[in-house]
């Protein structure tokens, strides 16, 4: 779903903005831990998260030329900052499952068959199918693609176990 949100907003969007605007990521993980890990927020934080989320705001808009609402672009921020949200709900739902003691080979399986569920339908919405040129090649790029997407996570979620959500997605972000 984040990657659906990241396509839709890069066509309305500079895609440094959207680079931006998805580095907000570690925000929503701290407050989404908060709640559902029972991560606790220090008070060193706060002043750096309202600083972030003021800052993205002035990058997000040209405040000396006003505040333009331009739906094309309001769209493609509320997708971008929709990524980022993704982004960490699978954070902390992987984080969640392997605190229940899943593996991460596991965790990782879960995720990607969650993916596939919300995804396919979105194949029928829009006939998707028609557009992808399916031969010998496209599929093993696609299967390459998936095999090594799904080895990174399963080291992605290895760290998670032993790390608080908030810092590895920190360290996901700046690897």
């Amino acid at each position: 779903m984040g990657l659906s949100f990241a396509y839709y907003s890069l066509e309305r969007i500079e895609l440094g903005l959207y680079g931006l605007l998805v580095k907000l990521q570690p925000i929503f993980v701290i407050m989404l831990a908060y709640l559902f890990l029972s991560e606790k927020i220090s008070t060193k934080k706060i002043p750096i998260i309202l600083a972030a989320l003021l800052s993205s705001f002035f990058l997000a808009y040209d405040v000396e030329q006003g505040i333009e609402l331009n739906w094309d672009k309001l769209s493609g921020i509320i997708a971008a900052l929709l990524t980022a949200f993704c982004l960490s709900v699978s954070t902390i739902s992987g984080k969640a499952l392997i605190t229940k003691n899943l593996t991460p080979n596991q965790t990782t399986i879960i995720r990607f068959f969650l993916g596939a569920v919300f995804l396919i339908p979105a194949l029928f919405i829009e006939p998707l199918i028609k557009t992808i040129n399916i031969d010998l090649k496209t599929i093993f790029w696609l299967f390459l693609g998936i095999l090594c997407n799904a080895y990174a996570f399963i080291l992605y979620y290895k760290g998670l176990k032993d790390l608080e959500a908030v810092e590895a997605t920190i360290i996901e972000l700046i690897m």
